[in-house]
């Protein structure tokens, strides 16, 4: 039986001459690898339709035996290719998209995750890329895992303090860098230190994503 749900393209993978893995982070299902049959062929009915980040509502198939399903249906809702304009933006998306594959389970819905990448690449292509989106990014995902560093300890300044907060409430639209409060670069470490101490898995590439 059909399941369909929207879906953001996480990962692209060729899987025979004519057939490609696609990954997803979905609303409904969590983060689940479909195949697509046929989608290496020119007048494949998925043509167009598959590329990294775009937006799709999809239709699929389970697989009796393995986490791999068939990919039946897809509808392009947003292509997003504003982000193939700068590569910074691709490489801070796909630090987004491994950190979620590393720190979440395979085939369980996160519909939380779905909203907060949905959210994260929406605003890369809007203005020159800034470490804060990669920081705004790491302390809410954090937060959904239930692993928020803590904000009282004597050693993190008072200028640390009002940037976790300015983080993790503003709208991704207001995420303005010309309007960020101080202490970027000591958040930054401080969240860093924090990951490596208690994730058990590190997304890779972070000092690339962070533009140092």
């Amino acid at each position: 039986m059909d399941e369909s749900s929207i879906g953001i393209v996480t990962g692209i993978q060729p899987l025979t001459d004519s057939s490609l893995i696609i990954r997803w982070l979905s609303r409904d299902f969590g983060r689940v690898d479909t195949v697509a049959k046929g989608a290496r062929k020119p007048k494949s009915s998925f043509a167009g339709l598959l590329d990294l980040y775009y937006l799709c509502e999809f239709a699929m198939v389970r697989g009796k035996h393995s986490q791999l399903h068939t990919l039946k249906e897809v509808q392009l809702i947003e292509p997003r290719e504003g982000l193939s304009r700068d590569f910074q933006w691709l490489r801070q998306a796909a630090y987004a998209a491994d950190f979620i594959r590393v720190t979440t389970e395979h085939d369980t819905p996160i519909p939380e995750f779905f909203e907060l990448l949905s959210g994260f690449l929406s605003v890369l292509p809007s203005r020159p890329p800034s470490p804060l989106n990669i920081l705004a990014f790491e302390w809410r995902a954090l937060d959904l895992l239930g692993l928020s560093p803590p904000m009282n300890s004597p050693r993190i300044t008072e200028d640390v303090r009002i940037l976790a907060d300015w983080l993790g409430r503003t709208e991704w639209q207001s995420l303005d860098p010309a309007q960020a409060p101080p202490g970027a670069a000591d958040f930054a470490k401080r969240l860093g230190v924090f990951m490596e101490r208690h994730m058990e898995h590190q997304p890779k590439h972070r000092a690339e994503a962070l533009l140092v």
